[in-house]
């Protein structure tokens, strides 16, 4: 049967900080458990393999009648932490679907848990099944919730966009905006203020970010090879503040007492 894999990355919301020991709860559409996952010390959860249609539906580009991905819904639990509900989770046969859940602190009296539905839609780049959009590129969304901070949220998604950009050999003149693919007015707020997308790509290429600091990146680089952590660029991507030092001296209390 096709399949495609859902891997699940949980951070604090302030900072992209990896956040560790999250429960995360995998449903069918029919709200049926089917998975429990645990994430690790760099907030990574074990790649879930998911059964999904087979992967013709999303290439037919007559096809009106069948939906070419399988829907799951996600539910994050973590003491202290607000419960996350994740609905609309699509998979594709043969395709990674990456879901990136950033916590924020539980209130003293929390609310009732809304789920953030993703709605269902074509392709991600709009330009039919077989189009070069869909075909050759990887779609990356900058989400932001009303009233949050902007400008982390592309400093987080410049981060994730070098990191794709060093795994894959991709070019910084190969980034391009979802309105190259198919003239959609997107990304809206980047588009409609002067110098954001440029300010944009010089995140991209690494300027204004911590990856300029030789002495930090040689400081990760030797954590890395010691083995006290892993993924050093996305330790280079972090902002260091009080939850991040904390896990850094929990890893090196860990790795000295071993």
């Amino acid at each position: 049967m096709p399949s495609g894999t859902l891997q699940v990355y949980t951070a604090l919301a302030e900072n992209a900080a990896p956040l560790p020991g999250v429960t995360v709860l995998v449903l069918n559409e029919a709200g049926t458990q089917i998975a429990r996952l645990t994430t690790n010390d760099v907030g990574s959860a074990p790649e879930l393999v998911l059964t999904a249609p087979d992967e013709a539906y999303s290439l037919d580009e007559a096809n009106t009648t069948v939906r070419p991905y399988a829907v799951y819904q996600l539910r994050a639990e973590m003491t202290g932490f607000q419960t996350i509900e994740l609905e609309g989770v699509q998979v594709f046969a043969g395709q990674q679907t990456v879901a990136r859940l950033q916590f924020l602190p539980a209130a003293r009296t929390l609310p009732e848990v809304e789920p953030e539905t993703i709605p269902e839609h074509p392709l991600f780049a709009g330009d039919g099944g077989s189009g070069p959009g869909n075909a050759t590129s990887i779609g990356v969304e900058i989400c932001v919730n009303a009233g949050g901070d902007f400008e982390a949220a592309k400093a987080n998604a410049a981060a994730l966009v070098r990191l794709l950009m060093e795994e894959h050999g991709i070019h910084i003149d190969h980034v391009v905006q979802h309105n190259h693919w198919n003239g959609k007015d997107c990304p809206k707020t980047i588009r409609a203020t002067a110098g954001a997308w440029e300010a944009f790509l010089a995140l991209c290429g690494g300027q204004g970010s911590q990856d300029t600091d030789p002495e930090l990146e040689a400081a990760v680089d030797a954590l890395a090879a010691a083995g006290i952590i892993d993924s050093p660029e996305r330790w280079m991507a972090l902002d260091y503040t009080a939850n991040t030092v904390r896990l850094l001296l929990l890893k090196m209390g860990r790795y000295v007492t071993q």
